[in-house]
């Protein structure tokens, strides 16, 4: 069978018999822990809308299959007990952080800090071990939700209007540094948060305008020498915002009675897609 060919089969198949499928040739072998295998793989995932929940014991009424707009969603359920825990997100990859005074601590992909006790960690991937890193220049609250994005995490810090600010680390220099906020942009509430929208960095954030509750999106430019953002998203909601991702163009978010909506941008529809969500939720993409 020609080698082409035997790839795409192969890119089609599930993740586990991939993985198995290692040991049945040094070709297969090769094809399989290929860079050029593990992208395509990743390019064909990011087509098919799967979204994360993290769920308590009761698993959600809804059914996991359901038709968003045009595209059917698939709904893959994590079940952590009752706990509501932090997730965090990257390129498929799922951190669920599960210490038991995670409260104290600060993560991100590869990281975890506690500033009460001058502990600051980077994972090193070369030999599975955790080694020091060096501080931030200012303490961030421990409960602030991290976001990845183009080898760089980011907090979104919040201690009042004046002193909101963005703190980045670069993960190849490991170096920190400040990150100007949108102007005239002032985190409105504590239910501010960071995200990757498509591999861009943005704030989101609920406000009352003209007596409607409104989520308002904004967007960073790619450029890394010249930080600039724009206002992208003006959703009015129902409730508050608790979580957000995007697939295929259209927004999807949770709110605090666990209807899970899709806005699409092109219509400007707003649609309940499920009432009975619970946790925390994330575009989900599976990674070689």
């Amino acid at each position: 069978m020609a080698i082409d060919l035997v790839e795409e089969i192969l890119l089609r198949l599930p993740l586990k018999s991939i993985l198995e499928f290692k040991t049945v040739s040094r070709e297969w072998r090769s094809i399989l822990e290929s860079r050029r295998f593990a992208e395509r793989r990743m390019s064909l995932a990011k087509k098919k809308l799967k979204i994360l929940a993290v769920v308590g014991k009761q698993r959600p009424k809804s059914p996991p299959r359901f038709k968003g707009g045009d595209a059917e969603i698939e709904m893959v359920y994590l079940q952590c007990g009752d706990d509501k825990p932090t997730s965090l997100t990257c390129n498929g990859l799922v951190c669920l952080p599960t210490m038991v005074d995670y409260i104290a601590w600060m993560f991100g992909h590869g990281i975890r800090m506690v500033f009460d006790r001058n502990y600051f960690r980077i994972l090193d991937v070369n030999t599975g071990e955790w080694r020091k890193l060096g501080p931030p220049p200012y303490k961030i609250h421990p409960t602030r939700k991290s976001a990845c994005v183009n080898s760089c995490i980011y907090w979104l810090d919040f201690y009042g209007q004046r002193d909101s600010k963005i703190l980045a680390l670069d993960l190849h220099t490991e170096e920190f540094r400040d990150v100007p906020l949108p102007a005239p942009y002032r985190p409105y509430s504590l239910t501010a948060r960071i995200v990757n929208l498509e591999d861009r960095l943005a704030i989101a954030d609920t406000c009352t305008r003209d007596a409607e509750w409104r989520l308002e999106i904004w967007i960073m430019a790619d450029s890394y020498e010249t930080t600039s953002w724009s206002m992208t998203y003006c959703i009015v909601l129902p409730d508050t915002l608790v979580s957000l991702g995007e697939l295929q163009g259209c927004l999807y978010f949770y709110e605090s009675d666990k209807r899970l909506f899709k806005y699409d941008p092109n219509t400007a529809l707003l649609s309940c897609l499920s009432p009975d969500i619970y946790g925390v939720l994330s575009p989900l993409v599976e990674n070689l």
